[in-house]
């Protein structure tokens, strides 16, 4: 990262920004995190950036009304869906904004992702990939998806099987 970070082009690459961020907060370099932070040069209106921001506003400035707000932009942009630790750091934000039951259904959410991501599931969606021509087989796709919040993808699976079904 030190050496990326030399290059011309870092400031606007928001991977690189994104990343060397929650790498300063991990390591408790507060103040550092946010100066890099003000230093934002790539595109604002995506994942990384509301993240970042949601991160920022809870741990630096202890924002957590603007961090629930950074939060909910961030989560259903993709990968939002599926990372869980997002959910659990706004239910964070959540209890500390007195929203036990907000917090407490965020964390079973964050939960319910999180077991989701395991190898288990994974491993079974990546066998069901060598038998598409099965209804079988798309239902576990069209289930994974609809319980990840991803409802087009869920849609999409769930037509590609009623067309086996019902040709």
């Amino acid at each position: 990262l030190d050496q990326v970070e030399q290059r011309s082009d870092a400031l606007t690459n928001e991977f690189f920004l994104a990343t060397r961020i929650s790498y300063l907060l991990e390591l408790g370099k507060l103040k550092e995190a946010d100066e890099l932070f003000q230093q934002w040069n790539a595109p604002q209106d995506n994942y990384l950036y509301y993240r970042t921001n949601a991160r920022i506003l809870q741990l630096v400035r202890r924002d957590d009304k603007n961090a629930l707000e950074s939060f909910n932009k961030a989560i259903p942009l993709w990968p939002g869906p599926v990372d869980w630790s997002n959910l659990h750091f706004k239910a964070q934000s959540l209890a500390r904004l007195g929203d036990r039951a907000g917090a407490e259904a965020t964390r079973a959410r964050a939960k319910e992702v999180e077991l989701l991501m395991e190898m288990d599931v994974h491993r079974t969606l990546q066998a069901a990939l060598s038998t598409l021509n099965t209804p079988e087989s798309l239902k576990h796709f069209e289930d994974f998806y609809t319980r990840i919040g991803r409802e087009e993808e869920a849609r999409a699976w769930r037509s590609r099987r009623e067309a086996l079904t019902n040709p």
